[in-house]
């Protein structure tokens, strides 16, 4: 009797982890992998022009659910020195706004904070399931948690099946 209980009892947390997954599958995301370019910069941070990263871009970022509860479209930014992830403070990017910048790296361990984001443009601007290819552009300030900094950027991702 015991265990048919604890059976029922698994049962229903699947049924319930089935209805909950369900729920959010609801938001699609589509991955896009690539290069991050620092095209320019102001000169608090002119040494970053011509740095790449690695560059990952996803129209939901399912981890980064920020204390508003909203899975966000966000980048994921790695090279040698570290791993940055970038999501919009809103629920999604539009041309101007706020940040959070969460970097891992072996200097300063873990930091987060939020800056400003401008002239930003995703392209095409409805990605969807025939969507092959993403170009972004933009600028970020205290990318490199500089509050002076102020960089120019260019990304080209594609879709990850």
């Amino acid at each position: 009797m015991k265990a048919q209980s604890k059976l029922a009892g698994l049962a229903a947390f699947a049924i319930a982890a089935t209805l909950a997954t369900g729920a959010a599958a609801q938001q699609t995301q589509y991955l896009f992998t690539g290069t991050f370019l620092v095209t320019a910069a102001n000169k608090a941070c002119k040494n970053m022009v011509g740095d790449t990263r690695a560059m990952s871009y996803g129209t939901v970022l399912w981890g980064m659910k920020t204390p508003d509860k909203v899975a966000k479209p966000g980048f994921v930014l790695v090279n040698p020195n570290g791993t940055i992830v970038i999501v919009p403070t809103t629920k999604t990017f539009k041309t101007a706004g706020e940040y959070e910048l969460t970097q891992l790296d072996r200097w300063n361990g873990v930091a987060t904070w939020t800056s400003t984001y401008s002239e930003m443009k995703i392209s095409p601007s409805k990605i969807d399931g025939s969507t092959t290819q993403v170009t972004i552009t933009g600028k970020l300030t205290k990318l490199n948690f500089d509050d002076n900094c102020t960089v120019t950027f260019r990304a080209v991702g594609l879709r990850n099946p």
